[in-house]
């Protein structure tokens, strides 16, 4: 007996040994202080991609967002095009790019202030948790507020070095070669990694070449943490095979558009980000700052013409939260500003390429064999939007919690021709769009590890820059009477976890 309870001891003791405490889930996305999922009035999901679906390749968002409910990720399997994201519709009708969707990495916008995302340099070796805000997200996001993604890094080894790599082959010329390195030195974590993929794809006229990178150091000072990061992708080249007809896909499905052949439809894209992040957290008050710059240059030709687009974007935020108790009501008021830029250099020429090629020049094309011909399109394009929004989270005992926020934005358009001739009149112009986005919401405490919710929110969606510049008529310049999408939601659900 005494022995089967020394036994016991020795066993109980060995397994507390081994128990790990789990952190408690937080969210950032709620734009306040680090709050539970079920402690917001929102649809929040929180992912780690790697875990849900291990041994990911990391070449697409549809694989790191595959188990978000509620969202949806097309790959067009087209290395030439971005997959289209819809979060309960919002999303859904973008032809080319990502839109109506916030997207973040770390906290910092990819989200260009038009309202657009390209997401075709954001690097997946290091995500290590998804944060997704399904609805109306406009009163705390702004322009093409319609859901959040928010892509976080994951921790850096507590090591000093920690080093791997990886390679990958496939079917259809698919090649991927991954080298990570990252670890803690003297209260500095840091982590990068480069990845190489080449591949031939599926379709005739598919080939694709890309290398992107990922670097993040962070250090935390007392209750301050500040963080530097980096994302860069060279994309030399990316075919477009087209989009086929029902009668061309029945004959045959691998087979590329033959007008994207003979115009030897393309892009070559060259991007870097870089952004600083800073934050201060304590149980009176926090304060969130961030700056970030970036570049892109495109060379695209399509089938009508050749797109050629130099880009800066930059941006800034700024956000604190304060607690506060009135009549016996504890508050958190949170409010912030964000301010983002877009400089685009624009230009279009006729595109020259053509099989077989033609011997001798024509107006379009003087030069024969130059891909490049006469210009049609030189303008600068500039995008500014400003935001500011204010939050309350009260608390009504201990089972309600309400909250309520306001957010005001105004983005700019603004397009300076730079082709001015006797049969090309100036088309300069500027719009100024502006909204205001309110939300409020109730969720009720059911249990520790359930609450309900309900949430009236609005949204809305600015016309792109391109969109801007269409006409009915067939004109150039700005279209002044093309509005902001906007939208309503009524949203109510439970949420919890069952063991």
């Amino acid at each position: 007996m005494v022995a089967l309870f020394l036994l016991h001891s020795i066993v109980a003791q060995a397994q507390d040994s081994t128990v790990t405490r789990l952190e408690p889930v937080v969210v950032e996305v709620g734009r306040g202080a680090h709050r539970s999922p079920l402690e917001l009035p929102f649809a929040i999901s929180v992912a780690t991609p790697d875990s849900a679906r291990p041994g990911q390749r990391h070449l697409s968002l549809d694989e790191t967002l595959a188990a978000v409910p509620g969202l949806a990720v097309s790959n067009r399997n087209n290395p030439s095009q971005d997959p289209r994201i819809s979060i309960r519709g919002f999303g859904a009708r973008s032809a080319f790019g990502v839109r109506g969707i916030r997207v973040l990495r770390d906290g910092i916008p990819l989200t260009l202030p038009d309202g657009q995302t390209p997401v075709d340099y954001l690097d997946l070796e290091s995500v290590g948790r998804v944060e997704v805000l399904r609805g109306s997200a406009s009163s705390l996001y702004g322009n093409a507020g319609g859901g959040v993604i928010d892509l976080r890094s994951s921790e850096p080894a507590l090591a000093p070095l920690a080093a791997d790599a990886k390679w990958w082959t496939g079917s259809f010329g698919n090649r991927r070669l991954v080298g990570k390195a990252g670890g803690s030195v003297l209260g500095v974590g840091y982590q990068g990694n480069v990845a190489h993929t080449l591949n031939t794809g599926f379709r005739d006229y598919s080939r694709q070449r890309v290398t992107t990178a990922f670097a993040r150091a962070a250090v935390e000072r007392g209750a301050a943490t500040f963080a530097l990061q980096y994302l860069g992708m060279n994309m030399p080249l990316a075919e477009n095979p087209g989009a086929l007809t029902a009668a061309q896909m029945a004959a045959n499905q691998r087979m590329a558009d033959p007008l994207a052949i003979r115009k030897r439809a393309r892009k070559a894209v060259t991007q870097s980000q870089i952004g600083l992040t800073a934050r201060r957290s304590g149980e009176s008050r926090d304060v969130e700052a961030a700056v970030y710059l970036g570049v892109r240059s495109l060379d695209n030709p399509l089938a009508f013409a050749v797109v050629d687009v130099e880009r800066t974007s930059s941006g800034a935020s700024l956000r604190g939260g304060v607690p506060w108790e009135v009549a016996g009501v504890s508050h958190r008021f949170t409010a912030g500003a964000e301010l983002q830029v877009q400089n685009d250099s624009r230009q279009n020429f006729a595109n020259c390429n053509d099989d077989p090629m033609p011997t001798s020049p024509t107006a379009a094309c003087p030069v024969v064999g130059a891909e490049r011909g006469n210009i049609t399109l030189d303008q600068r394009e500039l995008v500014a939007s400003i935001g500011a929004y204010i939050r309350d989270e009260m608390r009504l005992g201990e089972r309600y919690i309400a909250s309520a926020a306001l957010r005001g934005d105004r983005v700019r358009f603004e397009v300076r021709d730079r082709l001015i001739q006797s049969n090309n009149p100036d088309d300069s112009g500027r719009r100024t769009l502006g909204a205001l986005s309110p939300m409020a919401g109730v969720l009720a405490l059911l249990s520790p590890t359930h609450s309900a919710y309900v949430n009236v929110s609005s949204a809305f969606e600015t016309p792109t820059a391109t969109e801007l510049g269409n006409q009915p008529s067939g004109a150039a310049g700005i279209n002044r009477e093309l509005r902001p999408q906007r939208s309503t939601t009524v949203e109510t659900g439970v949420k919890g976890s069952w063991p």
